[in-house]
């Protein structure tokens, strides 16, 4: 995990063997029923800041999900 303030995604995972990587951006929900605005806050947030640009192109499968959750509840939604 690389984050370092600003531009950066919470989690970025990557298998160099496989050449693929997975960024996740985490967002706390206040309620259940602010889960779904929590993952689009979080999906305007990989996109805003290009996260996925980061990524070395040379990784075959690369992916970004939002998530939010809110106790033991969660939402998640990959950036298309």
């Amino acid at each position: 995990n690389r984050e370092n303030g600003d531009g950066r995604p919470d989690v970025v995972v990557a298998d160099l063997e496989d050449q693929r990587a997975f960024v996740l951006e985490l967002k706390h929900a206040e309620s259940e029923e602010t889960l779904d605005a929590g993952v689009q806050e979080a999906l305007d947030q990989i996109a805003k800041f290009r996260y996925m640009e980061g990524l070395s192109p040379s990784l075959k499968q690369r992916r970004a999900y939002g998530i939010a959750f809110h106790k033991k509840r969660c939402a998640v939604r990959m950036f298309r």
